[in-house]
């Protein structure tokens, strides 16, 4: 963690903590603040320096001048003072704790013992003295004693200080301890054993350590620290003599890595297209069609969210002539999984669903979630779930998502895989959105704004501070509301991702012209359907021109025709789509609009087909207007 230079009076205060205040010390503790400029670990060593150098005599706190200091008995940086400290130390302290830097800055004293050719008693001793010297504190006693560096830059110094061959030799010395004493767990020391393979330049155990470390990581959801894992792997992959095993370890490397960019950068990230494209020339020179599936399944993904729905459905295809010829149910469920995603943001709502429905009858909770790992880094089951949800509200039967919602959710939360569940309070967040109920939208994308937070996924923050910004706008917070959706949109272009941006867009732009902005409404709906007639992203794309239609008519009088073909068009989509909560709100718009101009009858036919087509939801806030409308219609 960073520790910025303290302010003058705290380092003041620091610095009469670890020395005293006798009158001797006055110049003394002038030269320690100019010198180490207030970083509070320069100074504490810099005092602690001198006096093991004999230079102060008494205890912290109340040191007194053992002789005259100069300026250059200060060292000039805080790495010089902990090496000089160091290197003072007596022969037999300081060789531990070298031994003890190359076991790492946290050391177990049942491995420090097997490597430091002591015996018990006199090792314990030295330990009691390099704790007392404020370089190793025990951090735990039971059941193995354990102990720790004091910092993380002592450790590195103390490390640096060892010669590289006796370095090599003791990281050798550890890998083969390591591996004889915990042979029966290995997955536990999986990361140690990933360092002291690198450190004994024991290339193909490297390789091995750091890929089933990598996985570990990948499991609790730290794809940070996942990545360092892979790269420093990749980095030593070529030193391995076979090469087709070489081959082999790279693709499953460049695959761990889609995975880990999918959550750490979003699905849309170059760098998720960068790991497939390689995995997908490995597959193919191997000739691994299974490994091949995997490759286009990932690339297909990316190219979903990307907004390339056209060439993930083309990648799609070759899934769907690879899962043809074979008979593994991951590879159904997981060609299910890209078409349903797919097919729902282009629209093909109808298509998407017979997806969805054929991933619940095929996914198995306790078979399928490590499929998370392998295709998508989030779980198959809570997705198609999540889109039925948002499917069945799209199609009139808006009570039904949000049982369905809960069920997904407790699916998620029984998994408690960070991503997933953040996927699920989306669809939640979102199935609200359809219904048009900012309230609860606030809470679900808090929900997903916090749990991206924590685990540092910049897709879903994206998707849940646009929501949040949406929710805000309908409640009248407009230009706070405002503001929330524009940095939603940023962040997921951020991470590459079109889908949401594209319908998000649209929504912008109505609130734009609520806040009295009707023109740039305007440009931010064009902009979403110039994009969703380019790619062919659908999702939606009736409520860009119920949008489009309510802020031409706002602008001006002069453009209701050109509103009231935009408003009918919107109608007609969502028809053709089966998309009846966004026809009856288009529908709903449309009346108004002919109301307007005095066509009272042609306002009910408008929207009497649309009003009756739904048959739940009926709590929602356009079911309730148009009932009201159609009852004030009724009366003319």
């Amino acid at each position: 963690m960073r520790r910025d230079p303290l302010a003058g009076a705290t380092a003041g205060r620091l610095r009469g903590a670890l020395l005293g205040d006798a009158p001797e010390l006055r110049d003394l503790r002038r030269q320690l603040i100019e010198r180490t400029g207030g970083t509070p670990l320069f100074l504490e060593e810099s005092v602690r320096a001198l006096a093991d150098a004999g230079a102060l005599s008494g205890r912290p706190g109340a040191y007194r001048l053992a002789g005259p200091v100069d300026a250059g008995q200060i060292p000039s940086s805080v790495h010089a003072v902990i090496a000089a400290r160091i290197d003072r130390l007596p022969v037999l302290q300081k060789s531990v704790l070298q031994t003890a830097a190359v076991i790492g800055q946290d050391v177990p004293v049942e491995l420090l013992a097997a490597i430091a050719d002591l015996d018990a008693e006199s090792l314990h001793d030295v330990l009691g003295a390099l704790q007392a010297a404020e370089l190793l504190y025990q951090t735990r006693l039971l059941p193995a004693p354990e102990y720790t560096f004091k910092h993380a830059l002592t450790h590195r110094v103390a490390y640096e200080s060892v010669l590289r061959e006796r370095r090599r030799a003791l990281h050798r010395r550890l890998l083969d301890i390591i591996e004889t004493r915990y042979a029966d767990r290995l997955d536990e020391h999986v990361e140690r054993l990933a360092h002291h393979a690198l450190g004994a330049e024991e290339r193909p155990q490297a390789v091995q350590y750091l890929y089933r470390s990598a996985t570990k990581a990948l499991q609790r959801s730290a794809h940070t620290q996942a990545l360092r894992y892979l790269q420093q792997g990749l980095a030593s992959i070529g030193s391995l003599p076979d090469a087709r095993e070489r081959s082999r370890r790279e693709l499953d490397y460049h695959k761990a890595v889609g995975v880990a960019m999918m959550a750490a950068k979003g699905w849309a990230a170059e760098e998720v297209l960068d790991a497939y494209t390689r995995a997908r020339a490995l597959a193919e020179e191997l000739g691994d069609e299974r490994e091949l599936f995997i490759a286009l399944r990932g690339e297909g993904q990316y190219r979903m969210i990307r907004g390339q729905s056209d060439i993930a459905r083309r990648l799609g295809e070759r899934c769907l002539g690879l899962a043809a010829r074979s008979k593994r149910v991951e590879v159904r469920l997981e060609t299910h999984h890209l078409f349903w995603t797919n097919s729902f943001f282009m629209g093909a709502y109808a298509e998407a669903l017979a997806h969805c429905a054929e991933g619940v009858s095929l996914y198995r909770a306790e078979r399928d979630h490590a499929l998370t790992f392998l295709y998508s880094g989030h779980d198959p089951g809570v997705c198609c779930r999540s889109f039925t949800a948002l499917i069945e509200c799209l199609s009139g039967r808006a009570d039904r998502a949000l049982a369905t919602c809960r069920d997904t959710l407790a699916l998620a939360q029984r998994l408690g895989h960070p991503l997933t569940t953040a996927i699920a309070c989306y669809a939640c967040s979102l199935a609200h959105v359809l219904r048009g109920e900012p309230d609860a939208v606030q809470g679900w994308a808090e929900r997903v704004i916090e749990i991206s937070e924590n685990y540092l996924l910049p897709l879903t923050l994206g998707q849940g501070i646009l929501h949040a910004g949406w929710a805000l706008a309908q409640l009248g917070e407009l230009e706070q509301g405002i503001a929330r959706m524009r940095e939603g949109m940023a962040r997921l272009r951020a991470t590459g991702a079109r889908m949401d941006t594209l319908y998000f867009g649209a929504l912008l732009g109505e609130a734009l012209g609520r806040a009295g902005a009707p023109k740039d409404g305007l440009v931010e709906v064009e902009r979403a359907l110039a994009a969703a007639e380019r790619d062919g992203a659908r999702f939606q794309v009736s409520e860009m021109l119920r949008v489009k239609g309510e802020l031409l008519a706002v602008q001006s009088a002069s453009n209701l025709a050109e509103a009231q073909a935009c408003l009918r068009a919107a109608v007609a989509t969502a028809d053709a789509q089966g998309a009846q909560l966004p026809r009856l709100r288009a529908a709903l718009a449309l009346a108004r609009l002919l109301l307007r101009k005095g066509g009272a009858a042609k306002a009910r036919k408008a929207l009497q087909p649309a009003y009756a087509a739904i048959a739940e939801g009926r709590d929602t806030a356009d079911f309730r207007a148009a009932a009201a409308l159609l009852a004030e219609l009724g009366q003319r």
